[in-house]
């Protein structure tokens, strides 16, 4: 998902939060450099604009790119106490997305 910039982390589940507001599906280039179709299907999670929180409960697992979450967005603010995940996480989502893949065909 090298190509989307505004996918900044990749789910580890299915379900998704009804926080989020979901793009349709989309798809991946496909690599030049195989004769295998190395495509993948996916759709972003975002924050729904106006919506309620954004936490780190509504992400879940993930794997992230930390080069980006370091440059871009900083570390956690351990002032915050308890709160510090929550103002991280929006901080998160203020600017990019994760992405849920498809892993079954036809599976929404």
């Amino acid at each position: 998902l090298r190509h989307d910039p505004l996918v900044l982390g990749v789910l580890l589940r299915h379900e998704l939060d009804y926080k989020a507001e979901l793009s349709g599906w989309m798809t991946t280039g496909r690599d030049s450099t195989s004769d295998k179709d190395t495509s993948i299907e996916y759709r972003r999670h975002c924050v729904k604009q106006g919506g309620m929180g954004w936490g780190a409960w509504t992400n879940g697992a993930a794997l992230w790119k930390r080069h980006v979450l370091e440059e871009h967005i900083g570390r956690q603010n351990e002032e915050w106490g308890d709160g510090a995940e929550l103002e991280f996480a929006q901080r998160v989502g203020a600017k990019y997305c994760t992405a849920q893949l498809r892993l079954v065909e036809g599976c929404e």
